[in-house]
């Protein structure tokens, strides 16, 4: 298999996602249980909406900076640090043990958003240095594989682990894997030499100029608007999961845990798909991911109507193998569209606007929970979903087929 193949001869590669596998497992546990936690002290839709607001508010202010501060300091020792960081202020989490407590979650999800913005800036901006270009499709195929993995593993292992041990376990194993992360990372070296520059304007104006490439540069500015339009239901859809776990289905965090493991091996899937397949050139892998907002909608309207919960998980398999998909083929297009001396600073605004989305609709999915069910919340998500992909397919069909002619992949549009 070519992705094992790569990660055997690219002993950095290897390091890199080995860091991402254990830390996100650790993520996941705490995911679980913050979920788990804040539904069993106030259960309400509500407050679990605002536990994950904020964990994407701070980013909402930060996310851009931390573009700027991975293009001009060394990547490898941002992950590092920020590892570190995390471990310490993971263990915050401990203290909770009443609802009084609540603010714990909200403060600690909030600083640790934090680092997980300046981590994830580094991480994408690193990895096109410790590989060659022709290889970003596998890399990205590879790391779809192991943000699925750590989905089904964490999420599962995590509420089975909380429903035996209790809820402090999962946070000092989310602390633990931190800290085994920067562990691994101090073994990363890149394969390209690194371009030192004099960094002579203002933070603020080269995230403008940034911007101003993005919108001048159309393939990758559309293409943004396309994942808008899918972090609009992503966003929905994180208030739901728990939701119908632990209200619609009534099974508690080892239901929450099973849902989280079937979108995990969604994502295993879609990567595998993605690596059986050949989709070579713009036009095969800008038309390909749009088609797959179809096949998401789809699913997402069986997974809103499921009448049980192992229905629910098979629609949720079928939603994530297409959204999988979509995600290797969105990270390669951003790596082969954007120049290496900004790929921090725009991978930053790029995840900036992925969090201020899903975090309106985070509030909006909690507020709509208030007033409608579960079920015709969710519907209304895989209608919206399938809507947008239909229009997005006929964006890129009608609009953009005839410009990628005329495109170059190795082309993009000067700073």
């Amino acid at each position: 298999m070519k992705c094992l193949i790569l990660l055997k001869e690219n002993s950095s590669l290897r390091y890199l996602w080995l860091a991402q596998l254990i830390s996100s497992i650790g993520d996941w546990f705490n995911y679980v249980a913050i979920i788990s936690l804040v539904m069993e002290m106030t259960g309400s839709g509500l407050q679990v909406a605002l536990t994950i607001f904020c964990r994407t508010v701070p980013v909402l202010f930060l996310g851009p900076w931390s573009g700027v501060l991975a293009d001009r300091l060394n990547k490898k020792w941002i992950m590092i640090g920020t590892d570190l960081v995390r471990t310490a202020l993971a263990l915050g989490y401990i203290l909770i043990d009443s609802p009084a407590d609540l603010w714990i979650v909200y403060l600690l999800s909030s600083v640790l958003s934090v680092g997980t913005i300046f981590f994830d800036s580094a991480r994408l901006s690193y990895l096109p240095q410790v590989i060659t270009k022709d290889k970003l499709l596998i890399a990205n195929n590879i790391y779809s594989f192991t943000f699925g993995l750590t989905i089904a593993t964490g999420a599962m292992l995590g509420g089975w682990a909380i429903g035996l041990l209790g809820y402090r376990i999962a946070f000092i194993f989310n602390a633990l894997s931190f800290f085994f992360s920067a562990f691994l990372l101090h073994n990363v070296k890149s394969i390209k030499r690194g371009e030192r520059k004099e960094h002579l304007v203002s933070w603020k104006k080269e995230l403008l100029t940034t911007y101003r490439w993005i919108k001048n540069t159309p393939l990758l500015f559309l293409l943004i608007l396309a994942d808008a339009s899918l972090a609009i239901g992503s966003g929905l859809m994180n208030v739901l999961l728990g939701v119908f776990a632990l209200k619609v289905f009534a099974g508690g965090s080892l239901a929450m845990g099973l849902l989280y493991n079937s979108l995990g091996w969604g994502f295993v899937l879609g990567s595998f798909f993605t690596n059986k397949i050949k989709i070579e050139g713009l036009r095969k892998k800008f038309l390909c991911s749009t088609w797959m907002l179809i096949g998401i909608g789809v699913s997402l309207i069986f997974f809103s109507q499921a009448p049980n919960l192992i229905m629910a998980t098979c629609s949720l398999i079928f939603t994530y193998f297409f959204q999988g998909i979509f995600g290797v083929l969105y990270n390669t297009l951003f790596m082969i569209l954007t120049p290496h001396a900004i790929q921090g600073k725009v991978f930053a605004l790029d995840r900036s606007k992925l969090l201020t989305v899903m975090s309106s609709t985070i509030l909006l999915g909690g507020w709509f929970l208030e007033f409608f069910s579960p079920r015709m919340v969710g519907l209304g998500t895989g209608i919206f979903v399938f809507l947008a992909g239909i229009c997005w397919v006929i964006i890129f069909s009608k609009l953009l087929v005839n410009s990628l002619e005329k495109e170059n992949s190795n082309e993009v549009v000067p700073l």
